[in-house]
Formats: C-alpha cells, structure tokens, sequence
C-alpha cells in the first residue's frame, strides 16, 4: 500500500523529468529475481535480462520527458526533496511487496484476499487524512473501475511469477505504461508539445522492444 501511495504522490512533485518509478521498480525487482532467487543461470540470461532492464528504463524515462519550453514545465512547480522522498518510498514499498510474495512461494489465489483486506484498509485510512469528505465524491468513485484493472493485472503479476520468475513477469508488468501514457494523451486530454510527442513515441518503442527482447529470454 506504502508503494502505491508513494507512487501517486510523485505526480504532485515533479521536474522537467518527471519522477518515475517504474525505472526505480524494475531495477530493484529485476536484481532481486536475478540475484536472491537465482533466476538468471547462464550468460545469455544476464546479457539479455540487462539489455532489455536498460531499454525498459530508457522508455520509461522518455515517455514522461518534458520539453523545458512547453507552458507546463514553465508553471510547474519543482519540489525535489519530496519527489525523491516519495520515490524512495515507493520503490521500498513495490519491491518489498513483490520479493516477499515471491520468497513465501503463496500461490495467486492464496494471497490476493488477505492482499485486498490490506489495501482496503490502507486506503481508507489515507482516504481519511488526505481528502476527507472527497472520498465520497463522484470522480473518487469512478476510480474503483480503475482499482479493479489494477487488481487484475496485479493477479496475473502473481500468477507468472511462478511461472517466468520475478524478474521477467515484473518487468513485462511495466509494459503496461505504454497504455497510461498513450490513454492520458488521447483519452484524458493532456497536452504534449511536438517534441514531447516524439519523446514518448520514442519511449513507447523502447518499452516494445525491452519487452520482446525479454521475451526471448525463455
């Protein structure tokens, strides 16, 4: 819960590099499965594994890229120390939750109850110091359609971890930022500038790319 939280707080404290944490994630997870679990054997599994971890961070980065002249940028107001702090945090909290579901060897359906139970309660709890009689606004509930995909592919997450281990179904996980970042420009209006656009094309095919090339890991 740590995680996610700390994840939706980076949005309110950003540069002209956004904070993202999928690139903080995805080196803490993909070490974890490579290094405590053993899931990289040979030297084609690390030559492969850090090629595609270093193009998934390129993509990532990219595709939350501001361009320093856009209006934006300009009117953004930069809170380094409260990004990285929040950063931290939810890299701390994404990466302890998965390498821990990962050493107990639980099954998905095993601990996605007990998971939900946990998440409830940490969220009503921020829900009521942070925006009070919010919660119960009409845009807040929408948000449980968005909870509810999260939840299953959080699910699936689980799932393949058994399956391609922690460091591939964590990193393939990520891949999903291509339809955040697409969706927010085309579904949810958000202004890009034209350099803007081709950093996040760029970074969307990277993204492709890192994921494909893990794919040919198994």
């Amino acid at each position: 819960m740590e995680g996610k939280r700390g994840s939706e707080c980076l949005l309110k404290s950003v540069s002209n590099i956004d904070f993202n944490p999928t690139g903080m994630q995805l080196i803490v997870n993909t070490l974890a499965g490579a290094l405590l679990f053993h899931e990289w054997k040979t030297t084609h599994d690390y030559i492969f594994g850090v090629t595609a971890l270093v193009i998934l961070i390129a993509g990532a980065t990219l595709t939350s890229m501001k361009d320093p002249k856009s209006s934006l940028a300009a009117k953004e107001d930069t809170q380094f120390a409260r990004g990285f702090r929040a950063l931290i945090l939810s890299t701390i909290g994404y990466g302890g939750y998965t390498i821990i579901v990962n050493w107990s060897g639980i099954s998905a359906t095993t601990i996605v109850l007990p998971q939900a139970i946990g998440m409830f309660i940490g969220a009503a709890i921020f829900a009521g110091v942070g925006i009070g009689k919010a919660v119960f606004d009409k845009k807040t509930g929408l948000n449980i359609i968005t909870g509810l995909l999260w939840g299953l592919g959080n699910l699936f997450m689980l799932i393949s971890m058994s399956d391609i281990g922690l460091a591939i179904s964590y990193s393939l996980s990520q891949c999903g930022i291509i339809i955040s970042t697409i969706g927010s420009i085309y579904l949810l209006g958000e202004r890009k500038t034209k350099k803007e656009m081709v950093y996040v094309t760029l970074g969307c095919l990277l993204v492709i790319v890192g994921g494909v090339t893990l794919g040919m890991m198994k």
